[in-house]
């Protein structure tokens, strides 16, 4: 499905959303789909879906609240643009430079739903710690970031030689079908 920018009616009833979940103490907690080839996004499990570190989810929320059409997040070396649509809480994440999209969708939980749920990504990286406890220290040899620092992003080790990167930075190379590039 195509992107469609939202009227200016439908960003006042983004606003008296946001209003409404203020009113309850709800906040923003914002999730990308797994499944970058669904097309029909509401029909699946809460299993489909993965949260934005707090990082980027207090970016996407800043930009959502502020009214603004899309916000910009950098994740490994990979740069997106996560486009809100109409006035619902969903839009798309888009990367323009290898031709991806994704769905995202906005949830109003409490506070402390919103906190275990991105505290569930620091535990993933404490179990893959556990199973390898040489990933505390390392870092992404593309990016340069260390996993430690970066726990909501998918950590993939390839099999033919073992090294370990983020998902989102080596990504490009399993859409090529290229080998390790070390």
């Amino acid at each position: 499905s195509t992107y469609r920018k939202p009227t200016l009616e439908e960003l006042e009833e983004r606003a008296a959303a946001i209003a409404q979940d203020d009113r309850e103490r709800l906040v923003g907690l914002w999730e990308w789909c797994r499944d970058a080839e669904t097309q029909h996004p509401g029909s699946l499990g809460p299993e489909k879906w993965a949260t934005y570190s707090a990082d980027h989810n207090h970016e996407i929320e800043t930009a959502f609240r502020n009214g603004e059409l899309q916000a910009d997040i950098v994740i490994g070396i990979r740069s997106y643009e996560v486009l809100f649509e109409g006035s619902t809480m969903h839009g798309k994440q888009v990367d323009k430079k290898h031709k991806k999209r994704r769905f995202v969708r906005r949830r109003a939980v409490p506070v402390r739903e919103k906190e275990a749920a991105l505290q569930s990504g620091e535990a993933a990286v404490a179990t893959a710690v556990a199973q390898d406890p040489s990933l505390a220290e390392k870092e992404c040899v593309i990016c340069a970031e260390s996993f430690a620092d970066t726990y909501a992003m998918p950590v993939v080790r390839l099999r033919e030689c073992g090294h370990i990167f983020h998902g989102a930075c080596v990504q490009d190379l399993a859409d090529r079908k290229k080998t390790c590039p070390f």
